[in-house]
């Protein structure tokens, strides 16, 4: 059976492109801030961070007040960017079980798989942060 398969480097990404977003009204974060507050071991951020940077999509600060920030607004860019982005081989996130290689279930697995990275370009990061703050607004454990 396929199963989608999304690696620990492009959820770290989307995390830190996350709470960057929230920041987007302007000042940055340092890797260690970031780390911090989504929970990502630091040693993986500065090389994703990099990519994002290289992209276009985040940028830095040198300097004691530095650190990154958002250089796109985040209605500008989708959750499937970020994936394709991230994620190597994303149009192919399966992982293929030998025995099912070539037969029609297979096929829907990967036919899911290619909805679903298209499903993600549907939605901007904006929207995505929009929607994880209202959840997290709704769901209160305190006693």
């Amino acid at each position: 059976m396929s199963v989608l398969q999304v690696s620990s480097r492009c959820r770290y990404g989307i995390l830190a492109t996350v709470e960057l977003a929230k920041m987007n009204s302007g000042g940055s974060l340092t890797i260690s801030q970031i780390a911090n507050r989504q929970e990502i071991p630091a040693r993986f951020l500065e090389a994703i961070l990099r990519q994002l940077k290289l992209a276009g999509i985040v940028d830095s600060i040198r300097g004691k007040q530095g650190g990154y920030f958002l250089k796109v607004s985040p209605e500008k860019v989708t959750m499937g960017e970020l994936f394709r982005l991230l994620e190597v081989d994303a149009e192919d996130k399966t992982e293929k079980d030998s025995h099912l290689e070539g037969t029609f279930l297979n096929n829907i697995f990967t036919k899911a798989s290619k909805a679903y990275v298209r499903a993600l370009s549907e939605i901007t990061l904006g929207q995505f942060v929009e929607q994880v703050g209202k959840q997290k607004a709704t769901i209160d454990y305190a006693i």
